[in-house]
């Protein structure tokens, strides 16, 4: 049986120079995918490019190695913009997040801005190569951005390289508050894990809410779930919905119970994505409600 392979090859171009990435397909006859390693593969098309006058930077093979094993392989660059729109004032920040590079002496964070093609150095100027998240803050409502990451090899050559599409915030305009309506408690007094219920009103361009409660002495939070509807059982044990790991970056599911004679504080966000499929959003905006205080 005959199987066809994507190998995925990181060269310079001896004219340009320029460091470009090329999806090589290779067929392997009457052999299985794992009984060819990853080097053996590589090798395959490093062979191929240098006869075609390219130097071969790194390359990525189909066997059984892990992602991040072999020099050249695929940062998976991701990036979540985060637009936090409080009752003291708005913030924009960028949570970045990317595989390990094997090979890398150090990482290389950039970004552009407005389309430009002139590169701002973010972070440090090594970023150590066992790092794989990054967050950027202080940026501004109005502006668009690209994220680049270089793996930089101990000779300080550019082994691989990750960007972003251009990603422009979500503005404050586009989400209004919530406002709490209602707390409902049971006539049961002398214990905490009991039903409660919270509800706000609805707001028509949302996409999701986030009902999240503090404990308001410490600062810490102790429940914070997802949901489309307008109300929450404030003693749930999971989150109704359970968005991509980038989003509970920003907003963690936490259902820890609610803490007698200690008082709460409850908020809701209204929360806007830029793509209705949360795994391809890249920008977020959420808007805090008027908080409440509660004592039990």
């Amino acid at each position: 049986m005959n199987h066809t392979l994507k190998n995925i090859v990181w060269y310079r171009d001896n004219e340009s120079k320029n460091l470009e990435r090329n999806i090589k397909m290779v067929t392997l006859k009457n052999k299985s995918p794992k009984s060819l390693s990853s080097a053996t593969f590589s090798a395959k098309a490093i062979m191929s490019f240098a006869a075609l006058g390219m130097m071969v930077i790194s390359s990525v093979g189909c066997g059984p190695n892990t992602p991040g094993s072999l020099g050249g392989s695929d940062f998976g660059l991701q990036a979540l913009m985060v637009t936090r729109i409080n009752t003291d004032g708005t913030s924009v920040s960028s949570t970045l997040k990317w595989n390990q590079i094997g090979g890398a002496d150090h990482y290389e964070l950039a970004r552009t801005q407005n389309g430009s093609s002139t590169e701002v150095n973010i972070g440090s100027s090594k970023i150590l190569n066992t790092a794989t998240s990054y967050s950027d803050a202080n940026l501004q409502q109005t502006a668009s951005y690209k994220y680049i990451i270089r793996a930089i090899d101990a000779n300080n050559k550019v082994i691989s390289k990750g960007e972003t599409e251009e990603i422009s915030p979500i503005t404050s305009t586009d989400l209004q508050a919530a406002e709490i309506q209602d707390m409902k408690f049971p006539p049961d007094s002398n214990t905490v894990s009991r039903e409660a219920n919270l509800k706000w009103s609805s707001i028509a361009n949302s996409d999701l809410y986030y009902a999240s409660i503090v404990n308001n002495s410490t600062s810490k939070q102790i429940f914070g779930v997802f949901t489309k509807e307008t109300t929450v059982n404030i003693n749930a044990t999971s989150s109704p919905i359970n968005p991509p790991d980038l989003i509970k970056q920003e907003l963690p599911i936490l259902t820890g119970g609610l803490e007698k004679e200690v008082r709460h504080k409850f908020n809701v966000y209204t929360i806007k994505f830029n793509n209705t499929d949360l795994t391809k959003a890249t920008a977020i905006g959420l808007r805090q409600s008027r908080e409440v205080l509660l004592i039990l």
